[in-house]
């Protein structure tokens, strides 16, 4: 069952964007299953410049992975783009921010050719039943199957979108897809 929804509001004085996707008793080719994959992100804009929004995932999450035999639990990092503990808007936008790049494991300057981040929010793969599959950071590789990318995290300008399984099948199936995706973006002004 999948279901969506989005909706803008004002909190305050300022204009809230938020965007949910869920995902639930999924299951590819009998190998990848998950009970429910949450992609949440809500954008608080301060209305002023410079229009950079407090960005929080708080609701986002993957509950029942398995893959084959294995029974996974993924750690997140939901506050991969707080700023101060998100109590105040940051000061620049988090393309410009050394300290989001560095949270997120890439080089501290931004790259103004690629013009984006792209990241996961994955902590830790934690194998707790069966054997452990073949993990290397957020990408689960299956042999005969393909790979499994888990939740990634794409900012752009003003777009924030979220991933929370990209699925690169390889063979006898070929194909890709994904699930539980959403995307908020814009600004607070008029």
């Amino acid at each position: 069952m999948t279901r969506s929804r989005v909706e803008g509001h004002y909190a305050g004085a300022y204009p809230r964007t938020r965007a949910t996707a869920i995902v639930e008793d999924l299951n590819v080719l009998g190998v990848i299953r998950a009970d429910e994959l949450v992609a949440y992100i809500s954008s608080t804009h301060p209305g002023k410049e410079p229009d950079v929004p407090i960005i929080d995932l708080g609701r986002t999450a993957i509950n029942g992975l398995r893959v084959g035999n294995s029974t996974l639990r993924v750690h997140l990092d939901l506050d991969r783009l707080t700023i101060d503990k998100g109590k105040d808007f940051p000061k620049k936008p988090h393309l410009f921010d050394k300290d989001v790049w560095a949270r997120a494991g890439k080089k501290k300057d931004f790259d103004p050719e690629r013009g984006s981040l792209q990241c996961s929010l994955v902590e830790e793969i934690e194998v707790i039943g069966g054997k452990r599959p073949d993990i290397d950071g957020h990408i689960i590789t299956i042999p005969d199957i393909g790979r499994v990318h888990l939740a990634e995290l794409v900012v752009s300008g003003n777009s924030y979108e979220l991933i929370m399984m990209r699925l690169e099948l390889g063979c006898p199936t070929v194909g890709s897809a994904s699930a539980s995706a959403t995307k908020v973006n814009g600004t607070g002004g008029p």
